[in-house]
């Protein structure tokens, strides 16, 4: 305590500790050396940590970015010995060392003492000299000492070697050996500064310097070979935790293993469908390494197996694999994955990040796609719920001459060839093809409608896209050509694919759509068959496909009618589950009566308005999501099959 004007300050006086005392001198030296070096807080903070653990430092850089100037600026803050070293092809061992020569006068070897005699040494550019010319700072940086004639010099303590090197892809360098690097504490890159450090840069050496002169006049000197060597001791005598020396050890340990992920993914995923993931992870010859890895997946992706244990066994690949199922259309992506690696000794864990970022696609459920290419092979198409019509004979282009068989029709007999080849012979013909089919999806408010299924893809838009890829296969499949128009977005945002041929037509069509999602905008009916009518000029089969409302029956069967007037057209609509699910629901209690009468009334109305859209025109479909594909394809059959395009 102490008295003062007021009464007892119970405030007692403090002596600063060593270590107290010896932080603010660093903290007075990185403002000294910061008068000088304008930016670089990260380098010059290196650099003090080197001086006080007695490391050496290899600082790297292209030229021009201050790192002489950071050497000196340091050395006169520290009133300490400098020397400089400009590294060239030509430069000898001894140009670093020193050499002994011969006496004249006294004819006896006299020691002539090299630039590494001092307490601050800069090796500029030390990576532009040969390995000979380095390995004259081996025995110098590790012991501290110089050996010349069989006689050893110690040099003057502190001593601290601050290397500066370009980047080895700079010309006319030579790369430091694992012995040299080896002798250096750390490595710290000095960039480029910032735009504003720039500015500070050009002021600073433009107002009252001379343009041939290092702006050190401001550097003050504020610690002397005393206290440098007293602020060493201090730190030598600090004790490592137990947890620090794991971590040290383990860090360097798992950076010499140059660990690697690769992670294998298909080429696309499809919405709902479960997909495996595969990782491989590799170290270095070693001992094991084990831990928690997490991988980062997209939000769109649920994910099971996450997260995964791993042992990774020394010099081996360990092979890991977990399942994603997406949730929704558009691009996933991958980012490197988190690892949690258990420390040698367990009494800590590294934080690791590897693998590369991966971008794929999430495309509508292609599933069914596949099986009805599997059963088509198989003449098992019913098990789809597709129809199958006898082909032999029918359409209108002309196939093949065939024998005839029981049951084809006698007017299909080609009598010239029966008479050239002495038994009857019937000419088959195939359904036309290069025919187009145009399909235009509506992808407003209307499709944001979602069942609640469990199953991921299971809203109004998910089940539409299935039906498009489906049609568009079996079509493709017929020769016909296949494109795409949407409505009901914002302006702008509407997509249109030009009718192709080809079953490459189907990636091509899926690419254009498979990211889209229904939006909360009004579908202009009239203003989508108006575009359509001004792209499409060729008869086609145009099929609208569309969440069908008894208020939209107007306005639908006017863009119908447009349509009409050069096109074939079908209209499908999706028809709700859960309104069925309503109507044939059991009263068991008296709110249920209102949910019924409901769904009842709503079920007349659109059942009424879509009884009108069927009176002027009877290719219509209405079908649950599920089974939109199906009754697509079986329509589209039967549209070829009577020759209506």
């Amino acid at each position: 305590m102490k008295l003062n004007g007021k009464g007892w300050d119970m405030q007692s006086e403090t002596t600063p500790t060593p270590i107290q005392r010896a932080a603010e001198l660093l903290a007075r030296l990185r403002r000294e050396i910061g008068n000088a070096m304008v930016g670089q807080t990260e380098v010059i903070e290196q650099v003090i940590v080197a001086l006080v653990a007695s490391g050496h430092v290899l600082v790297e850089g292209v030229p021009g970015l201050g790192k002489t100037l950071l050497v000196r600026a340091l050395a006169q803050a520290l009133s300490l010995g400098y020397s400089r070293v400009q590294f060239t092809p030509d430069m000898m061992p001894s140009d670093i060392t020193g050499h002994a020569v011969m006496d004249p006068s006294t004819r006896e070897i006299r020691v002539v003492r090299g630039p590494v005699f001092t307490n601050l040494l800069l090796a500029d550019e030390i990576n532009r000299a040969p390995a000979k010319t380095q390995s004259a700072l081996l025995e110098v940086m590790q012991e501290q000492q110089v050996t010349l004639e069989g006689q050893t010099h110690t040099l003057p303590r502190p001593f601290i070697v601050l290397a500066t090197q370009n980047p080895i892809e700079t010309e006319g360098t030579y790369p430091l050996p694992e012995a040299q690097l080896d002798r250096f504490l750390l490595k710290t890159q000095i960039g480029y500064p910032t735009s504003e450090e720039e500015v500070a840069v050009v002021i600073r050496t433009t107002t009252n310097q001379p343009g041939d002169q290092l702006p050190l006049d401001n550097v003050k000197p504020c610690l002397d070979e005393r206290a440098i060597l007293a602020i060493q001791q201090i730190a030598a005598r600090q004790r490592v935790d137990e947890q620090v020396v794991d971590y040290a050890l383990t860090r360097q340990a798992w950076t010499a293993a140059s660990p690697t992920l690769t992670r294998r993914l298909p080429d696309a995923f499809a919405i709902g469908m479960k997909c495996p993931v595969l990782l491989q992870l590799q170290a270095g010859v070693g001992h094991d390494w084990s831990g928690t890895l997490y991988d980062y997946v997209d939000p769109t992706l649920d994910t099971q197996g996450l997260p995964l244990e791993f042992t990774i066994p020394g010099g081996r690949l360990l092979e890991i694999e977990y399942a994603v199922q997406p949730s929704k259309r558009g691009d996933v992506t991958f980012r490197p994955a988190d690892l949690h690696v258990r420390s040698r000794f367990g009494l800590c864990e590294l934080l690791e990040r590897l693998g590369d970022t991966m971008t794929r696609r999430v495309f509508p459920d292609f599933a069914q796609v596949g099986r009805y290419a599997w059963l088509a092979g198989d003449q098992r198409l019913q098990e789809l719920g597709i129809k199958t019509y006898q082909r032999r004979g029918e359409g209108t282009d002309f196939k093949q001459l065939s024998e005839y068989r029981i049951g084809d029709p006698l007017r299909h007999i080609d009598w010239k060839a029966t008479l050239r080849i002495g038994k009857p012979i019937i000419r088959e013909f195939q359904d036309e093809r290069d025919q187009c089919v145009m399909l235009l999806v509506d992808s407003g408010r209307r499709m944001r409608a979602d069942e609640g299924s469990l199953r991921a893809g299971g809203a109004f838009f998910d089940h539409v896209l299935n039906a498009v890829m489906l049609l568009s296969y079996v079509a493709l499949r017929h020769g016909d050509e296949v494109g795409a128009m949407t409505f009901g977005a914002p302006p702008g945002e509407e997509r249109a694919v030009a009718p192709r041929k080809g079953i490459d037509a189907l990636n091509h069509l899926m690419g254009k759509l498979y990211d889209i999602q229904p939006t909360p905008t009004h579908s202009d009916y009239i203003s989508a068959a108006t575009a359509l009518m001004r792209r499409q000029h060729k008869r086609a089969l145009v099929i609208i496909v569309t969440n069908f409302r008894d208020e939209d029956s107007t306005e639908l069967a006017s863009a119908v009618r447009l349509l009409r007037t050069r096109h074939l057209v079908l209209l499908a609509s999706l028809r709700e589950r859960i309104v069925g699910e309503l109507v044939s629901r059991a009263l068991t209690h008296n709110s249920d009566a209102v949910d019924v009468a409901s769904a009842h009334l709503y079920e007349q109305s659109r059942r009424d308005a879509f009884n009108r859209l069927a009176a002027h025109d009877a290719l219509m479909v209405d079908a649950e999501p599920e089974q939109l594909g199906v009754e697509l394809v079986n329509r589209y059959q039967a549209v070829k099959k009577a020759g209506l395009i």
